[in-house]
């Protein structure tokens, strides 16, 4: 994530925005130092309080009214479950109406929703992509719509794969987290809102940071679905570029990266195989009767034969370049929406004047947190 926070600073120091003298000696430590912006902290502590007091009262009401439910028919347990969703979600609108003085479901406006599209639209122009590419892509971002999550529920509707899991993965257990996400539904892209974003733009609207926090966190969603997912070929020698260049230090998963070469692989399956051919020789030298020879083979070969199998995926999929190739790709996706989104937020920035100091809070405000994280 590191790398991700200097392509986005180094972006903008690039275009003038923020002083060099003040910023470029030490990236990491102007993004990543602790807040000490006193008006941010008192809204987090806000936000907090008021997601708290929400949360009690949403779920109080809601648990009324699914002890209610009645429920018959086929695939019950799932169909239940949507409508739990749905009564839940609206609970914690109706308590925000309750708590924040002026409250707006539809808080991003269509204005900047066009403001942010023809920005992404823009670059696209910009691209080294052929025409027919551009074409297709803003063709798509022309299509993408916003949804609040009780227009998802709407939308997908019981019968469809697109369980509330997905609402729960993105907008925490208790749909209160500060996001959005992009998805794809019955072919209609789509920029699902959480109810959290909702609460939190709300709460801040007239701040400065509201403007900078909702471009930033949309004009990202908005690029996924032009990203290398939705078009690989695009992106191809980007993911070369950045695989040759980043692949060894990116994580497969938490805490785990590729290893540089096959030996790692060879050392655990030799240090199995060395237990199981000790195993096996001890079995034969109790052996009496019939082919005790062939039973040693026969003992090796099936006690080995899993992990022969996660030898050659450990070669193929954790190590080397495969592996770089592999890892670069599941992160390409984020690299390019976090592109899009930077050239997004330039414009923003120099159309409305921000200051070096308002830019990098900004920064320390949205991608802080997430350092360390991939």
């Amino acid at each position: 994530m590191r790398h991700l926070i200097f392509t986005f600073l180094s972006f903008f120091l690039l275009n003038g925005l923020v002083s060099a003298n003040d910023y470029c000696n030490d990236l990491n430590a102007a993004v990543c130092q602790p807040l000490t912006n006193l008006q941010v902290e008192a809204q987090e502590k806000e936000f907090k309080r008021l997601k708290t007091l929400i949360k009690v009262k949403a779920e109080s009401r809601a648990q009324e009214r699914i002890e209610q439910l009645k429920v018959k028919g086929l695939f019950k347990g799932i169909r239940r479950y949507f409508k739990e969703q749905v009564i839940t979600n609206e609970e914690i609108v109706k308590a925000a109406h309750d708590e924040i003085t002026g409250f707006e479901n539809n808080i991003v406006s269509s204005s900047l929703i066009k403001t942010i599209k023809d920005l992404i639209k823009e670059e696209v122009k910009k691209a080294k992509f052929n025409s027919k590419t551009k074409a297709l892509m803003i063709a798509k971002v022309n299509k993408v719509k916003i949804f609040t999550f009780l227009e998802y529920m709407k939308f997908a509707q019981v019968t469809e794969k697109y369980i509330p899991s997905l609402f729960r993965a993105h907008c925490g257990m208790d749909g209160l987290s500060i996001n959005a996400f992009a998805a794809t539904i019955k072919k209609q892209p789509m920029v699902l809102i959480c109810p959290g974003f909702i609460i939190y733009t709300n709460l801040f609207k007239n701040s400065s940071s509201f403007l900078s926090e909702a471009t930033m966190v949309l004009s990202h969603e908005f690029s996924h679905h032009i990203d290398s997912a939705e078009f690989p070929e695009a992106y191809s020698e980007l993911n070369a570029c950045y695989a040759q260049n980043f692949g060894k230090d990116l994580y497969i998963k938490p805490h785990v990266k590729c290893h540089e070469t096959s030996q790692p692989c060879y050392d655990a399956f030799n240090d199995k195989k060395e237990k199981v051919y000790n195993h096996c020789a001890k079995k034969r030298k109790k052996c009496r009767f019939g082919p005790c020879k062939t039973k040693e083979k026969s003992c090796r070969y099936f006690r080995l034969y899993f992990d022969r199998k996660r030898l050659k995926k450990c070669n193929e999929f954790k190590a080397g370049a495969s592996c770089y190739a592999r890892v670069a790709k599941s992160h390409l996706g984020e690299i390019i929406a976090d592109t899009y989104s930077a050239k997004v937020m330039t414009a923003l920035f120099k159309k409305y004047n921000f200051t070096p100091t308002d830019i990098i809070n900004t920064f320390r405000d949205n991608i802080s947190p997430l350092v360390g994280l991939i």
